[in-house]
């Protein structure tokens, strides 16, 4: 009994010793933690410098109306600063390509969580912003078409994240809408579907998977160019994953309930009547985020009342006139209305459109090449005038204006026999006889009793 109480007497003499040595090896680590914290929050704070920057809304336009919501899940603090960081971004800008002011978009999503999709970001928005610059800064990177920018720009960028062996993958939606008529190309890869929201209705513009994910290991196939008439009034919004993956609560058994039905967002963009500044809320009304969230909106001329012009009296019956004469084979009656209608308002594509199908018809191919240039300025949308002025164009010996026209006809359009045949045909008469064959022969597989 005498050991026992002597052996508490120690114990409770040693005690305060004990509580004080303790305390102060928990003090220590709590030091050592909170130094690595502020290490590691410095980090993010550096990098954050680094990638907001790039993440800008620069597109200047009359007639659309461009914004942007990045909001990274990862917070923190750095001293007196209250920042964010992710693998998000928004990246909007104005080029003029081929003489006509483009609007540029790009939404991506960079693979990992922190630091790992802020490294990817940064990768991509260098790149993204140099490439822009370098658009800007020289005629010949401007006399492009926009198929043929998006194409260019996507190779290039997947061409340096093809560099890290797949440990950086980025998915995005890219494009470009010409300013003027509100015709929208883009290029999705492997990032959620985009929206068209039309007089208080969303539905998504895309319908199947094409393109990988940038950075993709062992992707090969035909780059395609999707594209989209905007009418007045439209909005499209274009959004990363975070704006599906809500928590809407938990199981019985304690495990989170994600959402998983990609419609719910239809039906969030409707609830907020298009509006990006309720958009969030809604959002939230459904669940909570648990990933960054990037949104990018934008409207085509939301203030336009009417816009069109209306084909004057006069104009209609030499129209009339002219279809008729064109039925009855009278081609050269036909082409004096159309020419003097055109005369008349040289701005009317459906005048144009009758005028270059009777020059065709007539065989008369410059006049219908440099009209059919002309109608493509105004329609760019109208795909089958882009093969009209590839053909002419190839009977006049023009070849290379001729394979520009083939070639925005196939990126927008792989699988169209016609034109590849007409492809190939210009690039047999050049003398480039491998690329004739490879089209030829891609031609072949689709359409093999038919060439």
């Amino acid at each position: 009994i005498k050991d026992s109480k002597q052996k508490l007497q120690e114990y409770a003499e040693t005690l305060e010793d004990k509580v004080k040595e303790r305390t102060a090896e928990l003090q220590k680590a709590f030091e050592e933690v909170n130094a690595l914290k502020k290490q590691q929050d410095g980090d993010y704070f550096l990098t954050s410098l680094l990638t907001h920057p790039l993440g800008s809304n620069k597109a200047n336009s009359p007639n659309l109306n461009v914004d942007v919501l990045v909001e990274q899940k990862k917070k923190f603090e750095f001293r007196k600063w209250a920042r964010d960081i992710g693998g998000d971004t928004c990246i909007t800008s104005t080029v003029t390509l081929k003489g006509k002011p483009h609007t540029i978009f790009l939404n991506a999503d960079a693979m990992g969580k922190s630091m790992q999709g802020a490294g990817g970001i940064l990768v991509l928005g260098s790149v993204f912003h140099s490439v822009i610059e370098r658009t800007k800064l020289s005629p010949k990177e401007a006399d492009v078409f926009p198929e043929h920018w998006l194409k260019y720009t996507f190779v290039e960028l997947h061409r340096v994240f093809e560099v890290f062996d797949g440990s950086m993958l980025i998915s995005l939606v890219m494009g470009l809408i010409d300013d003027e008529s509100g015709l929208m190309y883009y290029i999705n890869a492997e990032h959620p579907w985009s929206v068209l929201y039309r007089q208080g209705k969303a539905e998504f513009i895309e319908k199947e998977l094409v393109l990988r994910k940038l950075g993709t290991q062992g992707v090969a196939g035909q780059i395609e160019v999707c594209t989209l008439q905007l009418e007045p009034k439209d909005v499209i919004f274009v959004g990363s994953d975070g704006r599906d993956d809500l928590l809407l609560g938990y199981d019985s058994e304690g495990a989170r309930i994600i959402n998983e039905d990609e419609q719910l967002f239809l039906k969030v963009i409707e609830e907020a009547d298009g509006q990006l500044d309720r958009i969030r809320d809604v959002l939230e009304n459904y669940g909570e985020l648990t990933d960054d969230l990037s949104l990018l909106r934008i409207g085509y001329k939301e203030d336009v009342h009417h816009d069109h012009t209306q084909l004057t009296q006069h104009v209609i019956q030499l129209l009339n006139r002219a279809r008729l004469a064109v039925k009855a084979n009278q081609l050269k009656v036909a082409i004096g209305d159309l020419e003097e209608a055109h005369r008349i308002d040289d701005s009317q594509p459906e005048v144009m459109r009758d005028l270059i199908k009777a020059y065709l018809k007539d065989k008369q191919f410059e006049k219908a090449a440099n009209l059919a240039e002309d109608y493509i300025h105004i329609k760019p949308a109208d795909s089958e005038f882009l093969y009209i002025a590839s053909y002419c164009h190839k009977v006049l010996q023009n070849y290379k204006k001729a394979a520009d026209f083939g070639e925005r006809l196939r990126l927008r359009d792989h699988d169209m026999v016609k034109n590849l045949v007409n492809l190939a045909d210009i690039y047999y008469l050049q003398g480039l006889y491998g690329r004739s064959r490879t089209i030829i022969d891609f031609a072949a597989k689709i359409d093999p009793h038919n060439l």
